[in-house]
């Protein structure tokens, strides 16, 4: 059900609480590591992780977001407050398709808006790109991904395209649409790692390679095809 942040192996839970209503994280077994830090974490600081590319913020956003603890402050007839520990059913936040779809038809939104080229093109150029990453990641990684969460991973990475916002004012030059394209393509191949399942005899560098091999020929498929 949940996943290890740090290794990504499955754990049946992310932490325990006391009975004064302590938090306490639990640790993996596998790698000896907390589990999931950033069950502890603001969003903020998940979505400042996740531009600085961290496999770990990946794997808490797409196994371990659904089940965030949230403090809850109560008063008993006596008018005594209490505070306890509680967990959030917040699987629509995450499970559902259409939240990622929604994230990243905003990010192109935004792009339309900021870059002068044609919609036709751009928006043909980031299917193709979609497609190849799933389609040659679904052929040469096909023993070890999750089909479901890889469409997702690909999908959010698209939320690098919310930086093409400034361009509505400002114009960027040149070589500013390769490094965010470039951004987007290790975002891609982090997030696509991140939903990988962990085997003993592949690594996590392995497969981090490959899809950065993967994401290279699909970026390139969308240049030659869409000029």
């Amino acid at each position: 059900k949940f996943r290890c942040v740090e290794c990504g192996r499955a754990v049946p839970h992310l932490y325990s609480t006391t009975r004064s209503g302590r938090l306490q994280l639990s640790t993996c077994e596998e790698c000896k590591e907390i589990c999931d830090k950033y069950v502890e974490y603001e969003n903020l600081i998940i979505i400042l992780d996740l531009f600085l590319i961290k496999i770990q913020a990946y794997r808490h956003l797409f196994f371990n977001n659904h089940h965030q603890p949230e403090m809850v402050t109560e008063k008993d007839r006596e008018g005594n407050e209490t505070t306890r520990m509680f967990s959030k059913n917040r699987n629509e936040y995450i499970s559902d398709l259409w939240v990622i779809a929604r994230i990243a038809i905003a990010a192109v939104l935004i792009q339309l808006i900021g870059m002068n080229r044609s919609y036709k093109q751009i928006l043909l150029s980031h299917f193709i790109y979609a497609i190849t990453v799933w389609i040659l990641g679904s052929f040469w990684i096909t023993k070890f991904i999750r089909q479901r969460y890889s469409i997702l991973a690909i999908l959010f990475s698209f939320f690098v395209n919310f930086l093409y916002l400034p361009m509505v004012i400002w114009e960027y030059p040149f070589e500013a649409h390769w490094v965010l394209s470039l951004l987007n393509m290790v975002c891609c191949a982090i997030g696509c790692t991140s939903v990988v399942k962990p085997r003993a005899s592949v690594s996590t560098s392995t497969i981090l390679f490959k899809y950065s091999v993967v994401v290279c020929i699909a970026r390139a498929a969308s240049v030659l095809l869409v000029p």
